[in-house]
């Protein structure tokens, strides 16, 4: 018995629509953006900073700071522009999972 391939219910992958495309893309740099400001925030000062607590001054007296709000920035930029979406998004999860430890473990004020 010979098997044939079946051509005719072979069907092409389906396509996203450019609207839905352009949504996903719009919303990583959404996505992005707070970071961006927020990061930049740690440099520039823009935004007034309530007090720090004792761990974060820590952190800003040694300039470890610095480098986590460089990679903030560096990360979310990334996701404005959308390119490596995955290493942002990588790099990201690390700064989210501090500051959440931080703010549940810490400081209890937000």
């Amino acid at each position: 018995m010979i098997l044939r391939e079946n051509t005719a219910s072979y069907h092409a992958p389906h396509r996203r629509s450019n609207h839905c495309v352009a949504f996903f893309r719009s919303q990583d740099s959404l996505l992005g953006l707070p970071f961006v400001i927020f990061g930049l925030n740690g440099f520039l000062k823009f935004i007034p900073v309530p007090p720090f607590h004792p761990f974060v001054q820590i952190l800003v007296s040694s300039g470890y700071i610095y480098f986590v709000k460089a990679i903030e920035v560096l990360a979310g930029g990334l996701l404005v522009v959308n390119r490596a979406l995955l290493l942002a998004l990588v790099l990201l999860g690390a700064d989210i999972a501090n500051i959440v430890a931080y703010h549940a473990l810490l400081d209890h004020r937000n």
